[in-house]
């Protein structure tokens, strides 16, 4: 009726999910406190101007993980305390069933199954044996009936503690309890760490290739530049006009941050194209009515409607300096932050060892004389995934790159 055996009901404790509960009512205590203590001295009162702006948007950013994290707590400090008061019923159902046996004589084995110890006894007559061995069988079931009951609670605790843990466990992948950017899996993380600055460099250049192509974009080499952290951490920027993807050296050794950048920003020279491709101009337009050639747009799971809407975003285009909220809420940020996040999050081990393969094989032969150092990697075609509410700089109608104030921030 159950996979759950008497034997593994029987080690059940009740009082071990009650200190759980209290030891995340602990927990929570100190969260509320330390959110508390950020939210009045996390930005000094004799900062001014663009610093402040800054420290309150990172702030707020804490403060917000800090509620996600909370809420995660809260519903799993609710699991555990249900599940005391469950586990307890059940404890308390399996010493009635257990009672009951030895009082009648019978023994419960882990498996389940129930054995008669009573004493032999004699009868005078083959009838009165006969009648003596039907009520101990009658009383086994009673017994078996007992150890039913007793299954049957166990499982419907078990199944709502599951269902519990797992809906914590679930927002844990939402966006703001893992954070914007998304996550890794812990063989990416080593494999990344194992890896020189020059083998990172040449494999988010392999991944912008990757994503230009699927973008239906020109190779463009990807440049590392030291950029300004003044207003947060500015991570890198697409620029439009130059048809130039940056990312900060700072961060190249951060898998989640360099890796959600790349596809951040080249989600935004994407958009760029598809909105080129949705309005070609009425000369291509009636080349394509009149068949002879194919529609540009050719971009699967974006709508010329849609592409149409990025390119009155990108003329209408909301700084973060100006508006960070407003810059947070309009269309391209918002699809760029989502491409990045799903791009990071659907890295696979494997995917990353072909990206080095890939970046080892297209690497050029040493030269005979050692020539400067380049901040730049080598070619690349890229297209996309996601990234989160960061600030970073415009995409194409502002020609170079502005610093971003946000805890992590990329450009446009």
């Amino acid at each position: 009726m159950t996979g759950l055996t008497i034997g593994e009901i029987r080690l059940w404790r009740s009082a071990l999910l009650g200190d759980a509960g209290q030891s995340m009512t602990r927990i929570l205590a100190t969260i509320d406190a330390a959110s508390e203590d950020l939210a009045k001295k996390g930005v000094p009162a004799s900062w001014s101007g663009d610093v402040s702006i800054a420290a309150r948007r990172a702030r707020d950013d804490l403060v917000s993980d800090l509620e996600d994290c909370q809420g995660i707590l809260t519903v799993l400090r609710r699991a555990f305390f249900d599940a005391e008061a469950g586990v307890g019923g059940v404890e308390r159902a399996l010493a009635r069933a257990q009672d009951r046996a030895a009082a009648l004589d019978f023994a419960i084995s882990d498996d389940g199954s129930v054995h008669d110890v009573a004493s032999a006894a004699t009868f005078d007559t083959a009838a009165a044996a006969e009648a003596h061995r039907r009520a101990r069988v009658r009383l086994m079931d009673t017994v078996l009936d007992d150890l039913d009951d007793v299954r049957r609670q166990a499982a419907a605790v078990d199944d709502a503690l599951a269902k519990a843990l797992t809906s914590a466990l679930a927002r844990v992948g939402e966006e703001g309890a893992t954070g914007p950017y998304g996550q890794v899996s812990p063989e990416v993380r080593v494999r990344w760490a194992s890896m020189t600055d020059a083998q990172r460099r040449a494999a988010l250049q392999q991944m912008a290739n990757e994503l230009a192509a699927r973008y239906g974009l020109p190779a463009t080499s990807i440049t590392f530049e030291d950029l300004p952290d003044d207003m947060g951490n500015y991570l890198g920027y697409w620029s439009e006009s130059e048809r130039k993807l940056v990312i900060d050296i700072d961060d190249v050794a951060d898998p989640v941050k360099a890796i959600n950048t790349v596809a951040h920003e080249m989600r935004h020279a994407g958009q760029h194209e598809m909105a080129r491709d949705a309005d070609p101009g009425i000369f291509v337009e009636v080349l394509v009515g009149l068949g002879v050639i194919a529609d540009p747009f050719d971009h699967p799971g974006v709508t010329e409607e849609q592409a149409r809407a990025w390119a009155d975003n990108f003329a209408h285009y909301v700084r973060p300096e100006d508006d960070f909220q407003g810059y947070l809420d309009q269309p391209v940020e918002k699809d760029a932050r989502a491409s990045g996040k799903e791009f990071v999050d659907g890295l696979t081990p494997e995917q990353l060892a072909e990206y080095v393969r890939n970046a080892s094989a297209t690497a050029p032969a040493p030269s005979a004389q050692p020539s400067a150092p380049t901040p730049t990697s080598a070619p690349l075609p890229s297209p996309v995934p996601t990234p989160l509410p960061s600030p970073s700089p415009v995409p194409s109608p502002s020609p170079g790159p502005s610093p971003v104030p946000a805890r992590s921030a990329t450009g446009s």
